[in-house]
């Protein structure tokens, strides 16, 4: 079984060259008879059937379970509330308390987050990890199986059916207001045995527990009446006649079951909720105080960051720590008392060693974040994440592969035209030769050498010169300045064209444009070396320009240290987790005065003013995000943006919103689109949130439907499956 939560970065070998998927259903091939089973199956059934076998492969009471009850919930409760709904909005137009039952939460989410993870301790409590209890003592298939049975039934009262039948065979309820006055469990004639005798056959629990199910149809009664305590229990049915087969101890070990899966969909929220004394109270009678509840949660949910986290702290558990329920914000776990003290320690180094495995080879392959502007190649910041600089530069050679195929339009000519109007204004001198041709080869060699040069190399020293100025002034070190463009005119044999580089880098207003590099370019393609290159031919002298490269930056790269980039992630992992012990980090107000200082300098126009992440509130690094490494088309959001101030038109992003996106664009986005282009197609995010809580099968389950419509394409051929002339639709 997976023990990771439900994750969308599982499945990353999609088509890198389209918005969606590259195979669609075959919808034709339903045309045909004899393609359609005798005994076709809901979708839901079926990937909810395969997704409780799969997590649970060698029980055959669950599987069983899976088979005959499953699918009949599914269909019958559909539409069902548990709580919230039409009876809380009633009851709030009355002035009752509906503390309780506020939360919206329908009867099918009700019985499967209630059921699952009580049977998953059932198994636990019957492994031979854990010593004598009462459940090893006294279950066997039968009574596990009547466990199964009668949580679906402990809530019949709220069935729309349960007041259809109390209309039907009692005269006074014939017209009585269900909504007004609601059905009562002890309403039902012979103490509710025939109308659970008749939900029982619905919903197939009659299969579920074989021939002789009608000897226990008083012990299903029961226990479906005692699900809770209080007034949510009926202790008095014996007295008023029933006749349950089960001894009373094992009625009570029971009751201990379905109370604590109907705790689990009444009280939990949130990790921490498990706290709860009643939770503690009902485990350790199951377990005679061998087992507890446990967990981590999560301050802060920011998406694909978040389901990282959650998964690095599962792995962190252990084995002796099972998952039991998933939430966006943490994990509850069940474990023996005496397990090994969780060690999070390393957890910051989980955590990015996870994202570089996820991230590196996508970013090879697909090379998500690099883009071609008015200026050049440019890439997103987060390259240096993951790449030293000799690394980064090899992403180049595919880089420029892509971007720059044989045949697309070259733009060369047009560089070429730039430099002559330059010399026809005495900009430049007039017996530079700047004629050279319209070259896709010319486009492909000069915007790969100045990303390697300008956009790494350049940057990297940068970055190693704000190094510098962090260290105490005796520590520092002058980092030896080296201009790439000249040693390399040199290894392409144009050593003769240097001085006319040095004319042309003095050109102001060229708009970014690498004129230099294209001027070389050109000239290469115009000697014998270059005359007659193929795009493999290329490919090699970009790999050798490389490896000279590499000579001459080794003992640089070697002696000087840049920013890993990761220092602000590690603060904020280590802010937003805690246990059952507490926090890993102890609270302080220094983030929130952080962030309400740079709140209110936000609002200034002059110096003093500071800026602000554009996404939410941060005390973490600011920098200004650029448009290779963005989603979002420019203006799309503006908050905590001055208004009229030109200086906002690039956004501003805090370090953890920046690696988020990062994710998203990197992992959730099948394609190199980024700004307007990526909000002008059709299909962004799906994002599966649950309103409670996961179990293990419900993840599993809501992981096949994600694939499932993942692997779909809502095209004109899904169109023509289900619709009918002029638009109308039957589902």
């Amino acid at each position: 079984m997976n023990i990771n939560q439900l994750s969308l970065l599982d499945n990353l070998q999609q088509n890198q060259h389209d918005d969606l998927p590259s195979y669609s259903l075959d919808l034709d091939s339903l045309k045909n008879d004899q393609d359609i089973e005798s005994n076709p199956e809901l979708l839901i059934i079926f990937l909810f059937k395969k997704a409780v076998k799969e997590t649970n492969p060698n029980d055959e009471i669950l599987n069983d379970f899976a088979e005959y009850i499953l699918p009949n919930l599914l269909t019958k409760l559909a539409g069902i509330t548990a709580k919230g709904g039409q009876f809380t909005e009633d009851r709030k137009a009355e002035g009752k308390n509906t503390e309780r039952s506020r939360h919206d939460q329908s009867l099918i989410s009700h019985i499967l987050n209630g059921l699952f993870p009580t049977y998953r301790i059932i198994s636990v409590l019957l492994s031979n990890k854990i010593e004598t209890n009462p459940i090893q003592r006294h279950f066997n298939i039968l009574v596990i199986k009547l466990f199964l049975a009668s949580f679906p039934l402990h809530d019949f009262e709220k069935d729309p059916d349960f007041q259809k039948y109390l209309s039907e065979t009692v005269a006074e309820f014939k017209d009585r207001n269900w909504r007004k006055d609601t059905p009562k469990k002890q309403e039902a004639p012979n103490l509710s045995r025939d109308y659970v005798k008749k939900r029982i056959q619905d919903l197939g629990i009659d299969l579920f527990l074989g021939e002789n199910w009608e000897n226990y149809i008083d012990d299903i009664v029961w226990l479906s009446h005692n699900a809770g305590d209080g007034s949510d229990a009926d202790r008095g049915l014996e007295s008023r006649g029933l006749k349950p087969t089960l001894n009373g101890r094992i009625r009570q070990h029971l009751h201990h079951l379905l109370r604590l899966s109907d705790l689990f969909v009444s009280i939990i929220k949130h990790p921490k909720d498990i706290e709860d004394n009643k939770f503690l109270e009902i485990l350790s009678n199951l377990s005679n105080n061998q087992l507890q509840f446990t967990y981590h949660a999560l301050s802060d949910n920011r998406g694909v960051i978040t389901n990282i986290i959650n998964n690095a702290l599962i792995t962190s558990h252990g084995e002796n720590y099972q998952p039991l329920l998933y939430f966006p914000d943490g994990v509850i776990y069940v474990s023996k008392i005496d397990a090994l003290n969780v060690n999070i320690n390393n957890i910051t180094d989980i955590v990015i060693t996870k994202i570089k495995q996820l991230c590196a080879t996508q970013i090879i392959n697909r090379q998500t974040g690099f883009s071609r502007g008015g200026k050049g190649l440019k890439f997103a910041e987060y390259y240096w994440l993951f790449f030293e600089p000799i690394d980064l530069m090899k992403v180049g050679i595919k880089v420029a592969e892509r971007i720059f195929p044989d045949t697309k339009k070259a733009c060369s000519e047009k560089r070429s035209e730039s430099l002559q109007n330059f010399q026809a204004k005495g900009e430049l001198l007039a017996n530079i030769n700047v004629n050279f041709d319209n070259d896709i080869r010319i486009d492909r060699l000069a915007e790969f050498c100045d990303i390697i040069c300008r956009g790494i190399w350049n940057k990297w020293l940068e970055k190693a010169e704000n190094y510098q100025k962090q260290l105490p002034k005796k520590q520092r070190q002058e980092i030896p300045l080296l201009e790439l463009i000249y040693p390399l005119a040199e290894y392409l044999g144009l050593e003769s064209e240097i001085s006319a580089i040095k004319e042309i880098q003095t050109l102001k207003k060229t708009g970014g444009v690498p004129l230099d590099w294209y001027y070389l370019a050109g000239k290469y393609y115009q000697t014998e070396k270059g005359k007659g290159q193929d795009l493999a031919q290329t490919i090699k002298l970009m790999e050798g320009i490389i490896n000279h490269v590499q000579t001459l930056i080794n003992p640089i790269v070697k002696q000087f240290k840049i920013e890993d980039g990761w220092n602000d992630l590690k603060i904020y992992i280590n802010d937003i987790i805690s246990l059952p012990t507490g926090r890993i980090v102890e609270a302080n107000s220094e983030s929130f005065l952080t962030e309400i200082n740079r709140y209110q300098k936000a609002k200034i126009t002059g110096r003093q003013r500071e800026n602000i992440c554009a996404m939410s509130s941060s005390s973490y690094t600011i920098s200004e995000q650029m448009e290779s490494g963005n989603l979002f088309a420019p203006q799309v959001y503006s908050n905590r943006q001055i208004l009229f101030n030109a200086q906002a038109a690039k956004r501003q992003i805090c370090s953890i919103w920046a690696t988020e996106i990062m994710l998203r664009q990197i992992l959730m986005n099948n394609t190199n689109s980024i700004g307007a282009d990526f909000e002008n197609r059709k299909y962004r995010y799906l994002y599966l949130y649950p309103a409670y809580f996961f179990t293990p099968e419900t993840s599993l389950f809501l992981r096949k439907t994600y694939d499932g419509l993942e692997k779909t394409r809502f095209d004109a051929e899904l169109r023509k499956h289900f619709g009918v002339a002029e638009l109308r639709y039957d589902f």
